[in-house]
């Protein structure tokens, strides 16, 4: 009988398979704090007589924002200002370098006085340049551009604002210099106070937005990398909106129209399985080969008010042939074929082969109580093939709906929930054995699901880091780096030993002596 990882033929409990696992990992994090440990974000403000609310609104929740921040993504922010006025006003640029104290910036914000702007349209061009000018250090770079008005030039708004300086778009600075952003890999978001500037986000999500499959996805911050929009609204609510932005990182919805679409319709859909052959770790065959597979059409419904939303997918209730145990995910970057999906597909079949695994051995270490402890959700695509009522949907996840309560237990940028029960320790150390089964080149993060009455923990749309496959699993994929961020901040548990994994922690720093 097995007892423990140490009897699978590739592990032989080796000291040196340790070492080559484990033994750069202490390196790998000294070396990558001088670029990774410090966020670098730069609000860009219009300061214009508009915007002194808005004004008045950073100041109140950036303490908390940035606290939010150095939570998510497990670094320490440094935070700019750049406030703009417009061509021949005072003091056209006001601006503050990185600071590592919020408390000097909500001094130096509390300073600023909102004046100035005579026609409708302003100079975005000045503070764009200066940003560039401040003193970026980190290799996680944002701007969060907070305005209310286009820049000056014809092609950047319809004519139906004023706007003293119409020949600005001739040299398309504009797009030159969002292009140098996206160069530079400085991340950008967009909140905007009107639906004046629609048309200049157009043109900056086409020059911005070409190139955006070469970057990862801190979550919940910005999300994809795209460029993110604060919808219209009254004064109060818009101010309750920004105050959401200090508390979860959630800077608009680019799909908000699926809210505003009467969900209650019937359609035909065909539905599409995935499949996974020829993987086996033990075997060191990683070449495995994945499908998706047409089954056959069904009667579906989608009714009711929304399940919830997440970083990528908006969920709402589904019925499959009368059957009402399902949701319905639409994923916000609006996929329009069956293949559009497959990363999802894979990265959940992949996650429960290694449950499968998991659990094995878990049941093998003698403890009836963590036998089958979890249990990755499968994923369908659903692709409709009727019914023009939402033709901007053409195909979605489907997923079993689970009852109980959701929990996120980690996430793919090495955060993890700070507490200490059963599900948490498991969640962790399954994270931990995916990267040691693997031999290192795959690990399952962002673990979050349902947990039941018995402790069992089912698992719904996890991530996967992995170097060796880096074109797969889609964004969140975030390869070398992710796994370092999460052994960052792991902690070897119960069930690490249990599993008998090494404690990275005395293999990598040994090795990392042996190096100096």
């Amino acid at each position: 009988m097995e007892k423990s990882l140490s009897t699978v033929p590739h592990y032989k409990g080796n000291d040196e398979l340790k070492a080559m696992l484990y033994g750069d990992i202490e390196i790998s994090m000294r070396m990558m704090d001088a670029r990774f440990s410090v966020a670098d974000i730069c609000f860009i403000c219009d300061i214009t007589r508009s915007m002194q609310y808005y004004i008045d609104a950073i100041r109140e929740v950036l303490m908390d924002f940035l606290k939010n921040v150095s939570d998510v993504i497990c670094a320490q922010p440094r935070v700019a200002f750049v406030g703009f006025r417009d061509k021949g006003d005072k003091e056209q640029i006001e601006y503050k370098e990185f600071t590592s104290k919020p408390e000097e910036m909500v001094e130096f914000i509390k300073k600023v006085k909102c004046c100035g702007g005579d026609d409708a349209c302003e100079d975005l061009i000045a503070p764009l340049k200066k940003a560039l000018t401040l003193d970026w250090m980190s290799d996680l770079n944002y701007v969060y551009l907070l305005l209310d008005a286009p820049t000056h030039g014809r092609r950047y708004h319809d004519n139906s604002v004023s706007d003293d300086y119409l020949d600005d778009d001739k040299e398309e600075m504009l797009e030159k210099l969002i292009v140098h952003y996206r160069k530079s890999r400085i991340n950008l978001a967009i909140i905007k106070y009107t639906e004046n500037v629609n048309g200049m986000i157009r043109i900056i999500r086409k020059y911005y937005d070409s190139q955006i499959n070469e970057l990862k996805v801190i979550e919940n911050f910005v999300v994809n990398f795209q460029i993110k929009e604060m919808a219209d609204s009254p004064r109060s609510s818009e101010y309750r909106n920004f105050r959401k932005i200090g508390r979860r990182l959630h800077v608009g919805d680019p799909v908000a129209e699926l809210d505003n679409m009467d969900f209650s319709k019937k359609f035909v859909a065909k539905l599409y399985t995935g499949s996974i052959s020829g993987l086996s770790f033990e075997s060191k065959k990683y070449n495995y080969k994945f499908e998706l597979n047409p089954v056959t059409e069904y009667k579906c419904e989608i009714s009711g008010n929304q399940l919830g939303t997440g970083t990528f997918a908006k969920c709402y209730p589904l019925c499959i042939d009368d059957k009402t145990n399902y949701v319905a995910k639409f994923r916000k970057d609006s996929p329009t074929k069956p293949e559009d999906l497959k990363s999802d597909i894979e990265g959940t079949l992949i996650a429960k082969h290694f449950a499968e695994r998991f659990n094995h051995f878990l049941k093998n270490t003698g403890k009836k109580e963590t036998a089958n402890a979890i249990s990755v959700v499968p994923l369908d695509i659903l692709e409709k093939i009727s019914s023009d009522d939402f033709p901007r949907v053409k195909v979605f996840l489907a997923q079993r709906l689970l009852d109980g309560v959701f929990c996120k237990l980690n996430n793919n940028y090495g955060w993890r929930i700070k507490e200490d029960g059963s599900s948490v320790l498991l969640a962790q150390a399954f994270s931990h054995f995916t990267y040691e089964f693997s031999l290192g080149t795959m690990m399952v993060v962002d673990i979050q699901g349902i947990v039941n009455e018995k402790g069992k923990l089912y698992i719904t749309d996890p991530a996967i880091h992995s170097y060796l496959y880096k074109d797969h699993f889609g964004a969140t994929n975030h390869g070398k780096l992710g796994m370092i961020r999460f052994f960052k901040t792991h902690e070897c548990n119960e069930y690490c030993k249990q599993l008998n994994l090494a404690d990275y922690t005395s293999v990598s720093r040994a090795k990392y002596s042996e190096a100096k």
